[in-house]
């Protein structure tokens, strides 16, 4: 999912994060990407993520 995007050097990272808010919400999954990454990397990074989720 992260092959081939700017974020690559972050995939350990974001792994990490992922696993601790699995919840399955995806609100909550929105604003804790915002709260961990920022504003410009939270939104790409959430758009990467709400598709496993």
């Amino acid at each position: 999912m992260l092959q081939d995007t700017e974020y690559m050097p972050m995939t350990d990272n974001i792994i990490r994060f992922f696993a601790d808010n699995r919840s399955g919400n995806v609100k909550k999954l929105y604003t804790a990407t915002l709260h961990e990454f920022g504003i410009k990397d939270g939104v790409a990074i959430y758009r990467l993520l709400k598709n496993v989720v």
